[in-house]
């Protein structure tokens, strides 16, 4: 609409500097919004060639690993094609590259709370393995008592200033 609006106001301005004025701007405003979505201050080169070198259907933000690291990468390689993947992340979730570049894989949201049977609930949804981004204390120590019953087990994680960033995990087999 906005377009179109705009499309409209430049035809009916009659007087050619100012068209050209008007329409300068708008241009320079659209280059503005496009240098503003392509992460300049988190993407390199080497990672925009990196991307570009890949086939489409594998380019994927956790190949990236801008905002990340390593982990959601890691997740895709250490769990099989096909396997669900159950997640936690606390408040509002990045979690969209589970899907994967072809988005094939299925994630489904395991709720963490400090009192309930979390790994019960993810063999109920048939989901063995978890990926947990971000847990907050309460829930990393709920996941670290898991382990530490053998409920599940440890796959991989990242600790950050002595505090989980990311974890992989599997049930054990019951």
């Amino acid at each position: 609409m906005l377009a179109i609006a705009f499309g409209l106001f430049l035809k009916a301005v009659r007087i050619q500097p100012v068209r050209a004025t008007i329409f300068t701007i708008a241009t320079f405003c659209l280059a503005l919004n496009l240098i503003g979505t392509i992460n300049i201050g988190n993407m390199t080169p080497e990672l925009w060639q990196r991307m570009a070198q890949l086939p489409v259907e594998k380019r994927s933000a956790a190949e990236l690993g801008l905002y990340t690291g390593p982990n959601f990468e890691l997740a895709l390689q250490r769990i099989p094609a096909g396997e669900p993947i159950g997640y936690y992340n606390r408040g509002d979730g990045f979690v969209y590259p589970l899907y994967d570049a072809d988005f094939s894989r299925t994630i489904r949201f395991i709720p963490i709370t400090p009192d309930n049977d979390f790994v019960q609930n993810m063999r109920d949804r048939g989901v063995r393995f978890l990926f947990v981004f971000k847990p907050g204390l309460a829930i990393e120590q709920r996941i670290e008592a898991a382990v530490r019953e053998g409920e599940l087990h440890k796959l991989g994680e990242d600790r950050r200033r002595r505090r989980v960033l990311a974890g992989l995990y599997v049930t054990s087999k019951k």
